[in-house]
């Protein structure tokens, strides 16, 4: 707790209001406008939790959210604590400290905004064995396996931590590597556009948060332990390896520079 305070102590306190309230406000009216919702279907809290997951967190909010994160993370590449760190490699773990730590915080505001969004405005926690759900709607029949409240809760902020980590990630690399912030933060939204414009698979493969995210398909398979809960794991720890490999070929000049 006293690490999350010291990072948003980092950002003025206007980047932080901004970015609450960025939170705070485009997540009900996302929810407002439907979240792809069929005419006619009632949805519940756990429609929501879905149609956030794919419609929303994957695109704004993590824009919101890594230009936030950008701004904190520039104190880590700032001449003073450069010359604290005997090796530049520790600098690095640093910033994965404080990009872990930032992830979580935002994930979990994002949940409890969405939370409180999408019951004062669905009024219902899970409605899909009523004939007027969203879940009826799709497959036609009621949910033979809902998942609880706890497990669905879970999930949705773990694939919200991950969407946001990786992507943290690949900005801080790229920044590392070309010593310009903004080539990392552009370079997510390019790859956060194929991920989801590239719908049918035909430049990438969606193993960056598409495939794991969830979906409407947990209205038939319900939650999936390999799907919605180890492959995003994996995912993080796959990414940050391949980060944590790449950023070693920096050059000692990454300090001289400074």
């Amino acid at each position: 707790m006293r690490k999350l305070k010291e990072l948003i102590s980092i950002n003025d306190r206007g980047m932080s209001i901004v970015m609450i309230v960025a939170i705070t406000i485009l997540l009900p009216n996302t929810v407002l406008k439907g979240l792809g919702i069929p005419s006619g279907a009632k949805a519940c809290l756990y429609d929501v939790y879905i149609g956030v997951g794919i419609y929303y967190v994957s695109r704004l909010l993590i824009i919101c959210a890594l230009f936030y994160i950008l701004y904190a993370q520039r104190y880590n590449f700032s001449v003073m604590m450069i010359t604290r760190h005997k090796h530049i490699y520790d600098i690095w773990k640093r910033c994965v400290k404080d990009l872990a730590i930032l992830s979580v915080a935002i994930s979990v505001y994002i949940y409890i905004a969405t939370t409180i969004a999408g019951i004062c405005i669905k009024r219902k926690i899970c409605n899909w064995e009523d004939e007027t759900s969203m879940c009826y709607s799709v497959i036609h029949m009621p949910c033979e396996l809902t998942p609880s409240f706890l497990l669905i809760s879970i999930v949705f902020i773990l694939q919200t931590f991950t969407v946001i980590f990786v992507m943290g990630l690949i900005m801080l690399a790229v920044w590392w590597m070309t010593d310009k912030k903004w080539a990392g933060y552009l370079a997510t939204i390019v790859i956060m556009s194929v991920e989801y414009y590239d719908s049918n698979g035909v430049i990438s493969t969606g193993l960056l948060w598409r495939k794991y995210v969830m979906n409407y398909s947990v209205y038939k398979k319900g939650i999936l332990w390999g799907k919605n809960i180890l492959m995003p794991i994996a995912v993080c720890i796959v990414v940050l390896i391949i980060t944590s490999f790449a950023v070693r070929f920096k050059k000692k000049e990454f300090i001289n520079n400074r």
